[in-house]
């Protein structure tokens, strides 16, 4: 943290790099504004009608913290510190942080539909910063990669659009067509091909016997004993490998060009991953913690969205624990416990052992279930089947900004409500009133171990399942294919739900 802090500072006094230039701050929220200068000295800071003041610490940082301000707008910020004074534009607006792997980090001009955006580009008051991807700071303030950049606010136009998250675009399209006059601020955090052990601090991993195991181990393992020679060596064969699958790929593209790239992968396979481990690796766990979430941790947020969990497949059955860890984690550095998080469920892809997205999905449900404001938004109707990375982002993004334009809107999820030796209710929250594309088929496990389809009957938005199962299961597998929607025709969450009958009561457990 000393060494990502001196490499940001620049003078006697300079704010945070998410606030180098006109910034988005939340109204109607309090809000944090911080900055480094000389060490133990006065800051303070003049915005609207609010005139407050802090010390730096003895490493010169700084935190301001103001009151809500309830009307949307522009107002000037003024620092001071000593005989150095900052000044920024502030919008007063709503805030927003897009974070994850490579699916929330797919750019906008990579997207199935860039031109006809540039073509027609939409009005919008929205501004969005891009946090730098760096990977390792050195204990004398080296910066892999350095070409890493500080960062800045951009509003968003036909000429930087293309470089940022297409779904946050989309979703920021979304909200301003439903409020025109809303002032939209969006902070993408993200890294693809990212466990979500890469965003705790390994501290934290370690207290888990399980998450230590799982993550710790492996990669003290894979450091250990090589020299810096074993390291290039590793990386330079690797290369190779990504090299001769992507000539591969082209080859097999120029032959069949009426094949989808889907299709392509699935023939000649998927480019090889991961990269080789080593010490500065952005793959190591609690790497992208200590670099990049100092840089959004001094802002405040209206929510948060967290889409990842691919790269966590080969350890499904610990991503419950290792979800609720990290968005505790983030909820204590942004400073506010009561952050409303959305949960992208992931969509489908089939190309992954055994059931390991529907795991997944089945630990982004239950995480759902377990903290409080955390809701799932369901995309299982979208995805590709052989393409991790689908080029379309429009309806995930536009389905994500309806849900920011509403904290009330969710996802239909099920909820037992009655569960007998022969008879199971399941009421679907979310839904006023349910649609079916096709015939609503689940999976029901018998007492003696035998999995059997079902067709359940309907109540209005309550489906009953009759028959004696220990076991009930909704589109549990990587490549889904949903059936029961809502009126919004949003997904049912995919699920698993097990019976357990102790002490002659019923308990309902989702389960991986």
């Amino acid at each position: 943290m000393n060494e990502w802090r001196r490499w940001m500072m620049i003078g006697r006094l300079k704010l945070s790099s998410i606030f180098t230039n006109d910034m988005v701050v939340p109204f109607d929220k309090s809000f944090r504004i911080s900055g480094s200068t000389e060490a133990n000295v006065k800051v303070i800071g003049i915005l609207k009608d609010q005139c407050v003041a802090t010390y730096s610490n003895s490493q010169g940082s700084f935190t301001l913290e103001f009151h809500a301000v309830n009307v949307q707008g522009d107002d000037l910020l003024r620092v001071l510190s000593n005989d150095t004074e900052c000044t920024r534009t502030v919008h007063f607006g709503q805030t927003y942080l897009f974070s994850g792997q490579s699916n929330i980090e797919f750019r906008l001009k990579d997207t199935l539909n860039y031109q006809q955006i540039l073509n027609n580009f939409p009005r919008l008051k929205a501004y969005y910063f891009e946090t730098p991807q760096v990977e390792y700071v050195s204990a004398d303030g080296h910066v892999k990669p350095e070409n890493a950049g500080r960062g800045k606010w951009e509003k968003i136009s036909a000429d930087n659009c293309g470089d940022m998250s297409a779904i946050a675009f989309y979703a920021a399209v979304e909200m301003q067509q439903n409020n025109p006059n809303m002032i939209i601020g969006i902070v993408d955090c993200y890294k693809g091909g990212t466990s979500a052990s890469v965003w705790i601090p390994r501290e934290s991993l370690r207290k888990s016997s399980q998450l230590s195991k799982a993550y710790l181990k492996p990669f003290n393992d894979a450091i250990g004993g090589k020299t810096n020679a074993d390291f290039n060596q590793e990386q330079i064969q690797y290369q190779k490998k990504v090299e001769i699958h992507n000539r591969t790929l082209a080859k097999f593209i120029a032959e069949n060009p009426e094949v989808s790239l889907s299709d392509a992968k699935d023939h000649v396979g998927h480019t090889p991953w991961p990269p080789p481990m080593e010490p500065t690796s952005y793959l190591r766990p609690g790497g992208l913690f200590h670099t990049m979430m100092p840089v959004v941790s001094p802002f405040t947020f209206d929510q948060m969205i967290w889409y990842q969990g691919e790269n966590d497949s080969d350890h499904a059955e610990l991503y419950a624990e290792l979800l609720q860890l990290l968005l505790n984690t983030w909820r204590i550095q942004l400073g506010d416990d009561t952050l409303l998080v959305n949960l992208i469920q992931l969509p489908g892809y089939a190309d992954e052992p055994r059931d390991a997205w529907a795991m997944i999905r089945q630990a982004q449900l239950q995480v759902a279930n377990t903290l409080q404001n955390v809701r799932l938004i369901s995309i299982i109707d979208t995805g590709e089947k052989h393409n991790i990375h689908p080029t379309d982002k429009a309806p995930i993004g536009k389905r994500i900004g309806r849900f920011l334009m509403d904290e009330k809107a969710q996802s239909p999820l099920p909820s037992v409500s009655q569960w007998t030796r022969d008879r199971l209710e399941i009421d679907i929250k979310g839904s006023r009133q349910l649609k079916f594309k096709g015939t609503p088929v689940f999976q029901g496990k018998t007492n003696d171990g035998e999995w059997v389809s079902i067709v359940p009957s309907f109540e209005k938005t309550k489906l009953v399942i009759n028959g004696d199962y220990c076991v009930v299961k909704y589109q549990y597998e990587n490549f889904p294919r949903p059936t029961i929607f809502n009126e919004l025709c949003l997904p049912l969450a995919a699920f698993k739900i097990e019976r357990e009958i102790q002490n002659y009561g019923l308990r309902i457990n989702f389960r991986n």
